[in-house]
């Protein structure tokens, strides 16, 4: 198969990206798209079928991976792992997580942020322009309770009626920006973190969405944001955030 050359720093939605990156030591072929694109899904599928020649070789760092994130990309590869008793794990903590939004705000890009109507702007737009329908469902995806999300969504709406609608929208927007940069310096120490459990895998299929195809584009960031985690830490985050999505099935 013939891997296409580019650069994930231009990627911006199309036909998916694939490259080959070195990171850690591990050759790691990197696929980005929007998740549930059919041609994502005929991407993976050809890589499955032409470079996984030695499973043994490999790990599969899938975002939804491990915590089944319902995409059609998701289902084709991990039904590919059980079947070659590979290994695949989710290195993605995702942005809109009260976790992610605690470390903006220790960061110096949160410095004028405050949390509670940065929390309500952040719930009104889930319900807004996501599949989640309301407060009780926003709650669970932020990780807080219901109590605490409706009241900082009161205070966001009041915020948004004094404010001029531009400048709502720009603050709502650098919020999103700036959760997905911090998003995506703590998930490639997540990435690492698996690097270093499964050692003895010398090839990595990386398989993220869009908002994370700059994954590898964060070495500068991480030490303007301090946000170096410990693997405590890091063990963590990805403990919540699998409480988090189960708790998400159980909602009807």
């Amino acid at each position: 198969m013939k891997i296409r050359r580019g650069s994930f720093e231009a990627f911006d939605g199309g036909e998916p990206l694939e490259m080959y990156e070195e990171f850690e030591g591990k050759k790691v072929l990197v696929v980005g798209s929007e998740h549930g694109d059919p041609a994502v899904v005929e991407t993976l599928r050809n890589i499955l079928d032409s470079e996984v020649k030695s499973p043994e070789e490999w790990l599969f760092a899938i975002e939804g991976g491990e915590t089944t994130l319902e995409a059609p990309e998701v289902k084709v590869v991990d039904l590919f792992a059980k079947e070659k008793e590979i290994p695949i794990a989710d290195p993605i903590i995702d942005p809109f997580n009260s976790d992610i939004l605690n470390l903006l705000l220790k960061s110096k890009l949160g410095a004028n942020l405050d949390k509670q109507l940065a929390l309500g702007q952040l719930g009104h737009y889930l319900i807004e322009t996501t599949p989640v329908r309301d407060e009780k469902v926003a709650a669970v995806v932020l990780g807080v309770p219901d109590e605490e999300l409706v009241l900082a969504m009161a205070e966001a709406k009041a915020d948004e009626i004094i404010e001029d609608v531009e400048t709502h929208k720009k603050e709502v927007s650098d919020l999103l920006t700036n959760l997905i940069l911090v998003s995506n310096a703590v998930s490639v120490q997540v990435l690492k973190f698996l690097l270093k459990k499964h050692k003895d895998r010398s090839r990595v299929l990386l398989s993220v969405g869009r908002a994370h195809a700059h994954i590898f584009n964060t070495p500068n960031l991480l030490e303007y944001l301090n946000l170096e985690l410990s693997d405590d830490e890091i063990e963590e985050l990805v403990r919540v955030r699998n409480a988090k999505y189960k708790a998400q099935k159980t909602i009807k």
